[in-house]
C-alpha cells in the first residue's frame, strides 16, 4: 500500500503537486485549486499537532471507517463534506500566494513525512499510529491532487 512515508512515494506526490497550476480546472468539488493546496495545508498542520479540528460526528464507528478509508482498494468519494477547521469557505487558512502556500505545503509534506510519534487523534478515524497516518497522509494528498487532474 502506498504510504506517504515511502520517499519515492513521496517525491512522486511532490512532483504531482508541483503541476498544479493557479487555474487548474476541478474534475469535481467546488474548491480552487488554491483552496485545495491551503486545505491539504490545514490537514497536515493538524496531523503534526499545530493546528486544532473538533471531532466529527459520523454514523459509523472510527475503527470501521479507518479500515474501509484505509485499507479497502477504492478510491475516496467525491464530494465528500471536511472539517470547517480545514474549509477555506469557513474556518480554514485562507489562500495568500500561491507559490509560497505550495511550498509551504511541500515542507509540511516533508515534514509529516519524518514525523514517526505524537500522532493526534483523527475527527472520524480516531486513534492511529504510524502506519495508518502514512497511509492517510498519501491517500488525501492523491485523492485532492486527482481533483485536479494530476
Amino acid at each position: 500500500m502506498r504510504t506517504i512515508h515511502d520517499p519515492t512515494e513521496l517525491e512522486r506526490l511532490k512532483t504531482r503537486l508541483a503541476s498544479v497550476t493557479p487555474d487548474a480546472h476541478r474534475q469535481w468539488g467546488r474548491m480552487t485549486p488554491h483552496q485545495m493546496i491551503c486545505h491539504l495545508s490545514d490537514a497536515f498542520r493538524f496531523s503534526l499537532g499545530e493546528r486544532e479540528v473538533a471531532p466529527v460526528r459520523f454514523p459509523i464507528p472510527a475503527p470501521v471507517v479507518r479500515v474501509l478509508a484505509l485499507r479497502l482498494p477504492i478510491p475516496w468519494p467525491k464530494g465528500s463534506p471536511t472539517a470547517r477547521e480545514m474549509d477555506q469557505n469557513r474556518d480554514g487558512t485562507p489562500p495568500g500566494d500561491f507559490l509560497e502556500d505550495r511550498l509551504a505545503l511541500e515542507a509540511l509534506l516533508d515534514r509529516f513525512a519524518r514525523t514517526r510519534e505524537g500522532w493526534p487523534r483523527h475527527p472520524i478515524m480516531g486513534n492511529m499510529g504510524l502506519k495508518d497516518w502514512g497511509r492517510w497522509g498519501w491517500l488525501h494528498t492523491d485523492h485532492h491532487l486527482r481533483q485536479f487532474g494530476v
